[in-house]
């Protein structure tokens, strides 16, 4: 058998196969499934998670697709990787100034374990929990042991976000719905971005894991360091009494028309010159001058909804499109309704105006012969 990269002979147990799924057509050889992740790991600069794809099939992959496969060759690979999605949640953390800090939380084997494995593995860490930690473990459990119900949905979005068939903004708008709606027998309030974090511990691929994190702190930033327990601003990385953040919006984006925040990564891209149609890192289209317009009206507050959220910005333009035909034919909809409005009045104006329309239609149609034979004639 042939590598579909580099065309070499190959024993068929020394092929890659199967890579990002069960009907994968990749057939690869391990040395070139390296090198093709090194390169498109160097594409990545430190702040950008990244994202890999099958090199035959070109479908986004975790690290456990290629990792198990490559054996030695995943070790730097798979380093860099996590050290990719730990800079993209990284900053110095204002309680303790530690300038290699990371915001991403660990995966947590205990917690991926199935409840039976689970709670044997965690009987004696739970010795030295504060209550806090234990009301933020119990409304995790309360909301996995609602799994399957009909409103509980977190569970199985997390499953299909994983597997690159979900978009982030639904599995956290679904978490906080059932973060809310759960039952704690204390009545306390319970803090949704630890039992968030602690959800993630259980999400093993980093860039995934990252990803869902970041779009929560974009949209809730006011968090606390996972090393002092101190109250931050994940937007301006200071200190904060964790009610209200004391930066201002404006300050997170540049009023230049030369940088724009991608929508899916929200990293910043700069264009000078050059096309007008962009492609991010991620694989996210961007039209610039369109963008342009989304970030004018956004901080204009013009737009009803999270514009990061794409799905439901989708909706929300497709709504507004309607709106704008509706309002464009509205004098043609006046007619029509007062027409109808006739008919009913005077039920015998019907025949005489489908006579009017008759006649009308048939002087159309007898211009166009009499063109058709004037063009001819010519």
């Amino acid at each position: 058998m042939q590598c579909q990269i580099c065309f070499d002979e190959a024993e068929e147990h020394t092929l890659v196969t199967r890579l990002c799924g069960s009907d994968c057509s990749a057939q690869v050889c391990r040395p070139c499934l390296a090198r093709h992740l090194h390169v498109s790991l160097d594409r990545f600069y430190p702040g950008l998670l990244p994202k890999l794809r099958c090199p035959i099939c070109l479908t986004f992959i975790l690290r456990e697709q290629w990792a198990s496969q490559l054996g030695d060759l995943a070790t730097d690979l798979s380093a860099r990787y996590e050290s990719l999605c730990e800079k993209a949640c990284s900053f110095t953390s204002p309680c303790c100034h530690n300038a290699d800090y990371t915001h991403l939380p660990d995966f947590d084997e205990g917690l991926a374990s199935t409840t039976s494995e689970k709670s044997q593995l965690k009987a004696d860490d739970n010795k030295e929990n504060n209550e806090e930690n234990n009301e933020v473990d119990h409304v995790l459990e309360a909301l996995l042991a609602a799994e399957g119900t009909s409103n509980w949905r977190f569970p199985q979005l997390c499953r299909d976000f994983c597997a690159f068939r979900q978009d982030a903004g639904s599995v956290v708008t679904a978490f906080l719905e059932g973060v809310f709606s759960a039952e704690s027998p204390e009545e306390t309030h319970v803090d949704a971005g630890k039992v968030f974090s602690k959800a993630l511990s259980r999400i093993r691929d980093p860039e995934r894991r990252a990803s869902l994190l970041l779009w929560y702190l974009n949209k809730y930033p006011a968090t606390h360091t996972r090393c002092c327990d101190c109250p931050v601003c994940f937007n301006c990385k200071c200190a904060t009494d964790y009610e209200v953040c004391q930066c201002k919006e404006e300050e997170a984006f540049d009023e230049e028309a030369c940088m724009l925040q991608c929508r899916q990564c929200r990293a910043s891209i700069v264009k000078v010159e050059g096309c007008d149609t962009v492609i991010c890192l991620c694989g996210f289209s961007i039209d610039w001058d369109e963008e342009l317009s989304f970030t004018v009206d956004n901080r204009r507050h013009l737009i009803p909804v999270d514009m990061f959220d794409l799905k439901r910005l989708d909706e929300w333009r497709d709504w507004k499109a309607k709106m704008r035909r509706l309002v464009r034919n509205l004098s043609r909809f006046v007619r029509e309704r007062e027409l109808s409005k006739l008919m009913l009045a005077w039920p015998s104006a019907m025949a005489k105006l489908r006579l009017l329309v008759a006649a009308s239609v048939s002087k159309i149609r007898l211009r166009k012969l009499q063109k058709k034979r004037m063009l001819r004639q010519m």
